[in-house]
């Protein structure tokens, strides 16, 4: 473009630009940012055995330069892997990571590299890099500012997951197993911009400094028994579990520094502040009991019954119960299958089971106002505005489902596969639901409607080769799935018929997702001008196709158009 420009009309041109395209000293922005870049990984381990435990310890360094400038990463990992059994009915174990990372440095702006006039300086003639590399055109600050600027970028965090197993001797095929994981991360972000750089200068020193950290914390208590009498084979679970998560933030922005000698360790000095603090917190708690019952490998019953409870959601709709039955039938176990020889496993199975969905954040049933704080000379005036309207009536979305599956193995499970077919029906669903902006918002967060899905998945895999020196597998899969809307408010037209909701575009009887607009049938042609006056058109504009025939193109004539 600016080849073109400088050839055709050089008046155009700046006495700077001309002098460098004369010149031919023409910046390459995107060699200018970029660099060859380089990448090391080092990783020590130990690992052994005892009689009684079993150990595996690591560490690891990752440090990347990346492509662009001060693109850098530095990874520092841990691993801790230990597990004893103590005597013959207790088992304990280990699982504990920690890693550190360091991104510290702010890289160029691709951005502004793309859209930077090739006939500039992106250094003076000390070598500095120039606060207007466009000296004709302020607006642009130089993509290299990045380096300028000071920057931390650093995070930590811990993981460890332990549990303890415990045989009950007394009892056979009694166990209880204990696990609890916890997590923590802490990261701490700050950048500061000097006059040594647009914004920097124009804001009189600008800076961002933020702070994070991030608790999640599981308890899960699990009781199993597990027993075969002749023919019978029982195996039953209890579980009990509690998982809380926990984060919180606060940052600050600063702007007009007396100096740049601090950075943002003056912010106190800022004539220009501005603070905000975030707090997050859920817990959820599960139930369970499930009954697998198997009668000489051929008959198999499962039953489970399930009691979840989420904070997130109003006072009277926190617990939601969801059972489920399934049977199956492995039919190659019978005496009469014909192909015993050939099938390993034939068998089928039928479910019918109720699942629940939580997925929203905390605080979604509370009326909630967000701060919208002015500045007053350098005073700030705390202020509000309405940012969610709460719903105390929001609970569990729900789905209901009946599958019909097959699953087969033939030679030994040399080629194998399965074929489910099901329908599930969602209710209460967990949806934004758009409202008029009168109230101040534009949606709520609601239990909404009805939703159908039918589907087919069927899967093979084979093992085509397999030997000590060669392997060669094959998996194919396809699947099928439609689904439609059944019900959305239950409000009824005079026809008896539920109303669809224009403003989100959901329709009763169509997919959730569908394109709904006006239909373009064509371009209206030089001989059709008297026809497309009659909508308000013209030759060479866009024929909309009018559904009803009144010459009004509004509402009325829009459709689903898949």
């Amino acid at each position: 473009f600016y080849n073109y420009k400088m050839q055709l009309v050089p008046e155009l041109m700046s006495q700077e630009e001309t002098e460098i395209y004369e010149a031919g000293t023409w910046e390459d922005w995107y060699d200018i940012v970029t660099r060859t870049g380089i990448t090391q990984h080092h990783n020590l381990s130990v690992s052994g055995a005892t009689q009684s435990t079993k150990y595996y310890i690591s560490g690891a360094l990752l440090d990347v330069r990346g492509l662009t400038l001060n693109d850098d990463l530095l990874r520092v990992t841990s691993r801790i892997n230990v597990d004893t059994e103590l005597n013959s009915w207790l088992t304990i174990g280990t699982r504990t990571q920690f890693s550190y990372n360091d991104q510290s440095g702010e890289s160029p702006s691709w951005s502004q590299a793309f859209s930077m006039n090739p006939l500039t300086r992106a250094y003076d003639e000390n070598g500095n890099i120039n606060v207007y590399p466009w000296k004709n055109n302020p607006y642009y600050g130089n993509p290299l500012a990045g380096l300028l600027y000071d920057n931390i970028d650093e995070s930590y965090q811990i993981l460890t997951n332990n549990y303890a197993i415990i045989k009950f001797p007394f009892i056979e095929g009694l166990n209880y197993r204990i696990n609890t994981g916890f997590r923590f991360r802490f990261s701490d972000e700050a950048t500061y911009r000097g006059r040594n750089t647009k914004q920097g200068l124009e804001l009189g020193g600008s800076s961002d400094a933020n702070r994070e950290r991030f608790n999640n914390s599981v308890i899960e208590n699990i009781l199993t028994y597990n027993r075969e009498f002749n023919k019978h084979t029982i195996f039953a679970t209890a579980v009990y579990s509690f998982e809380h998560d926990k984060s919180s933030s606060h940052s600050l922005h600063a702007e007009k520094y007396p100096n740049d000698f601090l950075s943002w360790y003056a912010s106190a000095q800022a004539e220009l502040r501005s603070p905000s603090y975030s707090y997050n917190e859920t817990a959820l708690i599960s139930q369970m009991l499930r009954l697998n019952y198997t009668y000489d490998k051929r008959y198999l019953l499962t039953l489970t019954g399930r009691r979840d409870g989420y904070s997130g959601f109003g006072s009277l709709k926190k617990w939601g119960i969801f059972p489920s039955l399934a049977l199956g039938w492995n039919f190659a176990n019978e005496t009469f299958f014909p192909f015993s020889e050939l099938f390993n496993e034939f068998k089928f199975r039928l479910s019918y089971g109720l699942n629940g969905n939580q997925a929203v954040g905390a605080y979604r049933t509370i009326t909630r106002l967000s701060e919208y704080n002015m500045v007053d000379a350098k005073v700030t005036i705390p202020g509000y505005w309405p940012s969610v309207f709460g719903d105390e009536n929001l609970g569990w979305e729900s789905s209901k489902t009946l599958n019909f599956g097959l699953d087969f193995g033939i030679l030994n499970n040399r080629f194998s596969g399965n074929l489910n077919a099901y329908k599930t029906l969602t209710s209460d669903l967990l949806l934004n639901r758009a409202i008029s902006p009168v109230h101040g918002l534009t949606s709520i967060t609601q239990n909404i409607g009805k939703v159908e899905n039918t589907g087919l998945e069927i899967s093979f895999n084979s093992r085509n080769i397999s030997s000590s020196r060669f392997e060669w597998s094959t998996s194919v899969n396809m699947a099928f799935v439609k689904n439609r809307i059944i019900s959305l408010y239950g409000e009824l037209d005079e026809a008896g018929n539920e109303i669809d909701d224009l403003a989100n575009n959901w329709f009763i009887g169509h997919p959730v997702r569908v394109n709904y607009g006006f239909v373009r049938i064509g371009v209206w042609q030089l001989n059709e001008a008297e026809e497309a006056a009659k909508w308000g058109s013209q030759p060479g504009y866009i024929k909309i196709k009018d559904v009803n025939g009144d010459y009004i193109l509004d509402v009325n004539d829009m459709e689903i158009i898949g």
